[in-house]
């Protein structure tokens, strides 16, 4: 009977652990080249993992429970901008199938756009896998066959628990 109440105490402290958020930012430069008029691809590896990602965010001594994303801005020069129509940001890797975390078609006028976002997104089984790859595609006008960089920044919550 003792061990049954010691563990009923335990599950009832773990069950009430509160479940922490904070804010972060990830950084990406997507490229491709040799792009023809029409669907392109840009990729990136990513550089992020759980334990980089909570180093960066100053959590320590915590476990990730999810990595939801709250937006997602595209900036372009105003050369890409000239000749893109629309782009459409995906996660992929090996263990995991593609999502799409957002994407703006037509695109307006300037250089920077916030993404309209894909619902329930959770990034953290990619973060946790090794050949994880952010593809963005871009559908374009005309050939551009040198190198194209585009630079992403996705704004993240990160869900943990201390330990």
């Amino acid at each position: 009977m003792k061990n049954f109440c010691y563990i009923l105490v335990l599950a009832l402290i773990a069950a009430c652990t509160p479940v922490e958020q904070q804010s972060h930012k990830i950084s990406i430069t997507t490229e491709g080249e040799m792009l023809f008029s029409g669907a392109n691809t840009l990729q990136a590896p990513m550089q992020q993992s759980t334990t980089t990602l909570m180093k960066e965010a100053n959590v320590v001594d915590a476990e990730l429970e999810a990595v939801g994303v709250d937006g997602v801005t595209i900036k372009l020069s105003e050369n890409q901008r000239a000749i893109m129509e629309s782009v459409l940001l995906q996660i992929v890797s090996d263990n995991n199938e593609m999502i799409t975390l957002g994407t703006m078609s037509p695109l307006p006028d300037g250089t920077t756009f916030d993404l309209k976002l894909a619902e329930d997104i959770d990034l953290l089984p990619y973060l946790k896998d090794q050949g994880a790859t952010w593809v963005l595609d871009a559908n374009l006008t005309e050939d551009h066959m040198d190198l194209m960089q585009v630079q992403a920044h996705i704004a993240i919550t990160l869900n943990y628990t201390q330990k």
